[in-house]
């Protein structure tokens, strides 16, 4: 019963921030924010974004369509992360190389809230419903040189809270430039660029969560280490943190009795959009990697501890036919999240039975 009364608290709280305008956050102020919940273990160890990791491994297209390349030809992979209660997420998706230059990967993801059980105001069960988002996707991309990709995705989105029904269509634009000899990756990313064609409500259309990002990664020579730095929501420059009245713990004014507004000092608004994260490359076939979220840890701080909240961890290892990652990230000072990602290599199958 606990349980079901968090998740509806939650569903409650997603589809008030789906359906208001709360101006000085940019929690609430958009629709399908599930678009940002990513499953995969990598994205989530790193912090939240990875959209200048040029590796063949075809998650990390779904960030930025510009990292899809051919050497990630038919490859196939599932994502899953246990979010809060019975709240889940996953994310499947499958890449194809037409040629050198040219490729194509489509995928869903999805959120799944559980069920629920409906009760009429005496609390006696009347029934009961679901709710989940979805997200089925197509991305292309195409090497302009040897060094530079751009890419595109177009999204098509489902969202279902109880009786209320949500489409829209949106896209992705992204351009990455790679320089194998000077390990330096560079990207740019506009994502969720689009529009709400069913509104939850008649005359009720709402904004898409809209994110301009660019980053970089650098490896270095004759060192295992990768830094990578993603600026994010760049089209709300310094406008992400917010006074929130309603803060655990707030100081008095002793003589007015008024709260006294956090102090929010310009390194904390330029920290706000900035993703930092490293990772140790142990040759080809292992990382571990560290992420760290500065907006993330602020927002969901408690007033008397942070923890690990913002910060995130995992590793991956790669084999000659498939791909294992873990990815573990602090959404909040109280919990954390586990994600779970498996990658095949089909052509490394279609090898052996072509010498078989």
């Amino acid at each position: 019963m606990f349980e079901n009364k968090m998740r509806l608290s939650l569903l409650a709280a997603i589809f008030i921030f789906s359906s208001t305008s709360v101006l000085a956050q940019i929690g609430g102020t958009r629709i399908y924010n599930f678009l940002n919940l990513h499953s995969n273990a990598r994205i989530n160890a790193l912090g939240g974004y990875a959209i200048t990791i040029s590796d063949p491994d075809v998650n990390l297209t779904i960030q930025n369509p510009a990292l899809l390349k051919q050497s990630m030809d038919n490859q196939i992979t599932y994502n899953y992360m246990r979010f809060v209660s019975d709240i889940s997420a996953g994310y499947a998706g499958y890449a194809y190389s037409i040629d050198s230059t040219h490729n194509l990967a489509a995928g869903i993801q999805y959120v799944n809230y559980g069920d629920f059980t409906r009760t009429n105001e005496n609390g006696e069960e009347i029934g009961g419903f679901t709710a989940g988002e979805y997200n089925i996707h197509l991305s292309y991309s195409k090497k302009i040189n040897t060094k530079l990709t751009w890419g595109t995705s177009l999204k098509f989105i489902n969202s279902n809270l109880d009786v209320y029904q949500s489409f829209g269509v949106a896209t992705d634009l992204g351009i990455n430039y790679y320089n194998k000899e000077n390990l330096l990756s560079l990207s740019g990313v506009i994502s969720n660029a689009g529009i709400q064609l069913t509104t939850y409500r008649d005359g009720n259309r709402e904004q898409l969560p809209l994110n301009v990002m660019v980053g970089f990664s650098k490896k270095f020579l004759h060192n295992p280490l990768r830094i990578s730095i993603v600026a994010h929501h760049l089209q709300k420059p310094g406008k992400l943190l917010y006074d929130n009245l309603s803060r655990p713990g707030q100081n008095r004014d002793l003589e007015s009795g008024q709260i006294v507004l956090e102090k929010i000092t310009t390194l904390d608004k330029i920290a706000a959009h900035l993703n930092v994260s490293t990772e140790i490359l142990l040759g080809k076939f292992m990382y571990v990697g560290f992420g760290y979220n500065h907006l993330r840890r602020y927002e969901m701080k408690l007033a008397t501890s942070s923890k690990t909240a913002g910060f995130g961890w995992g590793f991956g290892l790669r084999f000659k036919k498939f791909q294992l990652a873990y990815g573990s990230a602090a959404y909040h000072a109280a919990f954390a999240t586990n994600s779970f990602s498996f990658v095949v290599f089909i052509n490394e199958y279609s090898k052996k039975r072509s010498k078989d």
